[in-house]
């Protein structure tokens, strides 16, 4: 099935499944930027910490990424949460 995409479609299956599979690169970077812009570290964000601004971070981080098409696994190896965590903060709290 592989060989019957061409070049240009090879090459973003593979950035696509690259992105997917390694929680480094780009989704490395943007969690650097969102840390930064929140005023705290990478590994406070990894933490398992529950505080409010940290929470909050993560989540921005976990909305950016699904933006770019990160997958709620990669999202969650990154921040060292499952990904059922990065699924609740994507649909938010439901009211009771």
């Amino acid at each position: 099935m592989f060989d019957n995409l061409c070049k240009g479609c090879k090459e973003q299956f593979i950035e696509k499944v690259n992105q997917q599979v390694l929680p480094g690169g780009p989704a490395l970077r943007l969690l650097q930027q969102v840390a930064i812009e929140h005023g705290i570290s990478v590994d406070e964000m990894k933490s398992p910490s529950h505080q409010r601004a940290l929470v909050s971070a993560r989540r921005d981080f976990a909305r950016r990424a699904r933006n770019k098409g990160y997958a709620t696994t990669a999202i969650g190896q990154l921040l060292n949460r499952d990904h059922s965590t990065v699924v609740y903060w994507q649909n938010g709290r439901k009211k009771q």
